[in-house]
Protein backbone atom coordinates (compact mmCIF):
# COMPACT_ATOMS: atom_id res chain seq x y z
CA UNK A 1 0.00 0.00 0.00
CA UNK A 2 1.87 2.66 -1.44
CA UNK A 3 1.03 6.55 -1.56
CA UNK A 4 1.29 8.15 -4.67
CA UNK A 5 4.62 9.52 -4.38
CA UNK A 6 6.22 6.23 -2.94
CA UNK A 7 4.77 4.56 -6.03
CA UNK A 8 6.34 7.65 -8.11
CA UNK A 9 9.57 7.57 -6.44
CA UNK A 10 9.62 3.48 -7.13
CA UNK A 11 9.34 3.87 -11.15
CA UNK A 12 11.97 6.73 -10.88
CA UNK A 13 14.47 4.17 -9.00
CA UNK A 14 13.11 1.28 -11.92
CA UNK A 15 13.64 4.04 -14.35
CA UNK A 16 17.09 5.15 -13.03
CA UNK A 17 18.75 2.10 -12.21
CA UNK A 18 17.89 0.11 -14.29
CA UNK A 19 17.16 2.12 -16.98
CA UNK A 20 13.23 1.00 -17.76
CA UNK A 21 10.92 3.07 -20.33
CA UNK A 22 7.61 4.03 -19.34
CA UNK A 23 6.46 1.41 -21.39
CA UNK A 24 8.85 -1.25 -19.75
CA UNK A 25 7.47 -0.48 -16.11
CA UNK A 26 4.13 -0.08 -17.44
CA UNK A 27 4.30 -3.61 -18.84
CA UNK A 28 5.94 -5.04 -15.86
CA UNK A 29 3.65 -3.40 -12.68
CA UNK A 30 -0.10 -4.06 -15.02
CA UNK A 31 -0.46 -0.50 -15.24
CA UNK A 32 -0.55 1.43 -18.36
CA UNK A 33 2.21 3.71 -19.55
CA UNK A 34 0.58 7.39 -19.15
CA UNK A 35 -0.49 6.50 -15.56
CA UNK A 36 3.45 5.61 -14.55
CA UNK A 37 4.32 8.86 -16.79
CA UNK A 38 1.58 10.60 -14.65
CA UNK A 39 2.55 9.35 -11.69
CA UNK A 40 6.16 10.38 -12.53
CA UNK A 41 5.16 14.19 -12.77
CA UNK A 42 4.60 14.14 -8.93
CA UNK A 43 7.63 14.02 -8.58
CA UNK A 44 7.75 17.61 -10.13
CA UNK A 45 5.25 18.83 -7.38
CA UNK A 46 6.94 22.03 -3.99
CA UNK A 47 8.02 19.85 -1.26
CA UNK A 48 4.76 20.98 0.35
CA UNK A 49 2.29 19.93 -2.03
CA UNK A 50 4.00 16.43 -2.04
CA UNK A 51 3.91 16.07 1.39
CA UNK A 52 0.07 16.88 1.57
CA UNK A 53 -0.08 14.31 -1.02
CA UNK A 54 1.70 11.63 0.40
CA UNK A 55 -0.27 12.34 3.85
CA UNK A 56 -3.19 11.67 2.16
CA UNK A 57 -4.25 15.60 2.42
CA UNK A 58 -4.84 15.75 -1.29
CA UNK A 59 -5.46 13.18 -3.64
CA UNK A 60 -3.35 12.23 -6.52
CA UNK A 61 -6.12 14.26 -9.06
CA UNK A 62 -5.82 17.17 -6.82
CA UNK A 63 -2.28 16.72 -7.55
CA UNK A 64 -2.02 16.35 -11.28
CA UNK A 65 -4.74 19.67 -11.54
CA UNK A 66 -2.25 21.54 -9.75
CA UNK A 67 0.74 20.35 -11.43
CA UNK A 68 -1.26 21.31 -14.83
CA UNK A 69 -0.21 25.40 -13.61
CA UNK A 70 3.89 26.16 -14.63
CA UNK A 71 5.02 28.53 -11.77
CA UNK A 72 5.25 27.60 -8.07
CA UNK A 73 3.22 30.38 -6.62
CA UNK A 74 0.13 29.35 -8.76
CA UNK A 75 0.35 26.19 -8.15
CA UNK A 76 0.74 26.93 -4.22
CA UNK A 77 -2.09 28.90 -4.77
CA UNK A 78 -4.53 26.62 -6.53
CA UNK A 79 -3.23 24.37 -3.62
CA UNK A 80 -4.10 27.02 -0.82
CA UNK A 81 -7.51 26.86 -2.63
CA UNK A 82 -7.88 23.01 -2.49
CA UNK A 83 -7.17 22.85 0.94
CA UNK A 84 -9.81 25.57 1.89
CA UNK A 85 -12.53 23.73 0.17
CA UNK A 86 -11.41 20.16 1.23
CA UNK A 87 -11.68 22.05 4.61
CA UNK A 88 -15.03 23.72 4.02
CA UNK A 89 -16.45 20.48 2.84
CA UNK A 90 -15.91 18.20 5.69
CA UNK A 91 -18.00 20.94 7.88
Amino acid sequence: DLNPIEEAEAYAMLSGKYHLSHEEIADRVGKSRPSIANSLRLLKLPPGIKFSLKTGKISAGHARAILSIRKSLQMMTLFQKIIRDLSWSEI
